[in-house]
């Protein structure tokens, strides 16, 4: 029964990967003991399995939602959750071309969805679970939850089952062994490098750092051993937040870092945060998980 029921769901939705539990250690925390501290001695993480999202979500399967939300509950329904695309020239007054094409034109359609709100992102997951729920695989469900995935999760997935790396990509460098960068992400140039007290110190220039390149389709890098595509890099991904801090602050939180972010907020550890009201953004995207109760056999 059970093992009917995970090849169900791995060939009505192989959009998903599953993702072990595991006890580990976040980089955070090794980060506040020091390297040479005995491994008992960072904060201890337990994650329980779920499924993941290869992918981030595409501008083609945000149609889908909000074609089937329109035939379903009406026009006014589904315009709610369309991507403010007037945020590509926000800031970006040169992208006017992506604000027109982006999310419509067919060449975007792999590309990953921005421009939605944490709101919206979450009304996604709860249609994906109804489709999960009534597909082929759901006869074996009891219960489905689609939702976003927590900070730790997230890091959890994205350091791989071996975890240790920095990046996603299994390493702890920007680059593969023949010198191509390993994610879509904002390039720095080094403006001035000086010496100073007896150290070096690096002066970035960010006028001159090449911010006018955009996404990539959500499957043009490789995936980490798990099988995630662009954990690191492209578009920064919805998290929920589990530090209590965090919650507290009332700030959202996300995860991975986007084509617009330096290389810092690519590490598995890293966090950003963005207000909860204008949490829409032309960065932002997001990756579901799925977790799920099978009925008990009779």
């Amino acid at each position: 029964m059970y093992k009917k029921a995970y090849k169900s769901f791995e060939k009505t939705n192989p959009e998903f990967v599953y993702v072990p539990g595991g006890t580990w250690s976040s980089l955070n925390d090794r980060h506040k003991v020091g390297p040479m501290v005995h491994d008992n001695k960072w904060q201890q993480n337990v994650t329980q399995s779920f499924w993941m999202s290869k992918y981030e979500v595409t501008n083609a399967r945000w149609q889908e939602f909000v074609k089937d939300i329109r035939q379903r509950y009406g026009l006014d329904s589904s315009k709610n959750l369309l991507p403010d695309t007037n945020l590509w020239t926000g800031q970006l007054l040169y992208n006017e071309p992506m604000r027109k094409y982006y999310y419509r034109h067919p060449a975007y359609k792999n590309y990953p969805v921005v421009n939605i709100s944490i709101t919206q992102s979450e009304a996604f997951c709860k249609w994906l679970g109804e489709r999960i729920q009534s597909s082929e695989s759901g006869a074996y469900l009891d219960s489905v939850v689609v939702r976003l995935p927590t900070d730790l999760e997230w890091e959890y997935a994205a350091s791989g089952i071996q975890g240790g790396s920095v990046y996603p990509w299994g390493t702890d460098y920007l680059r593969s062994t023949k010198g191509v960068f390993m994610a879509n992400f904002r390039l720095l140039p080094i403006n001035e490098a000086r010496k100073e007290d007896g150290k070096i110190k690096l002066e970035v220039d960010y006028s001159t750092s090449n911010p006018d390149f955009t996404t990539a389709p959500v499957d043009m890098y490789g995936s980490n051993e798990l099988g995630l595509y662009q954990m690191g890099g492209n578009v920064a991904e919805f998290v929920t937040a589990t530090n209590a801090s965090d919650v507290e602050s009332e700030k959202g939180v996300s995860c991975g870092g986007s084509f617009y972010d330096p290389p810092y907020y690519m590490q598995c550890h890293a966090r950003d945060y963005y207000p909860t009201h204008s949490s829409a953004h032309f960065t932002r995207g997001l990756r579901p998980v799925v977790t799920f109760k099978l009925k008990e056999v009779q």
